[in-house]
């Protein structure tokens, strides 16, 4: 791929007339040589990929295909359950839509808590940090 970006540059130069900079064999020294074309195209590829970081960068939300809702109720043998409290399980108010549900097989409680991020731009990314961790010690 250098290779033939390094024979553009010099049929480039060529074409503009600049070919006195290529020492054109005359036996001058060659102002451009392939050693300094090659660190011209890495400083450039460098330069854009700058470029191209300091972008502004848009997140587009990215619609469900199902709604929260849709996830069942019963799974094999376990059945719903009353929700977890807000207390152990708080919903995020940066979610879009969020779903809490409990499910017990009769002799354990399991609880859910789903929040859905449409995007992951800063003021809308999930604060898990704040909702997966316990505040207080103790088993878990």
């Amino acid at each position: 791929m250098f290779n033939g970006t390094v024979n553009f540059m010099f049929t480039f130069l060529m074409l503009l007339g600049l070919d006195a900079l290529l020492g054109a064999g005359r036996g001058t020294v060659a102002l451009v040589t392939r050693q300094r074309c090659f660190v011209l195209v890495t400083v450039a590829l460098f330069a854009l990929t700058g470029a191209a970081l300091l972008l502004p960068r848009t997140a587009q939300d990215v619609a469900l295909a199902l709604p929260l809702e849709a996830i069942p109720t019963m799974v094999g043998p376990w059945r719903p359950a009353a929700p977890p409290p807000d207390e152990i399980l708080p919903r995020d108010s940066r979610a879009n839509d969020s779903l809490a549900r409990g499910y017990t097989d009769g002799a354990r409680t399991t609880w859910i808590a789903i929040g859905y991020y449409p995007n992951q731009t800063e003021t809308r990314r999930p604060a898990t940090g704040t909702l997966v961790y316990r505040a207080a010690a103790g088993p878990t």
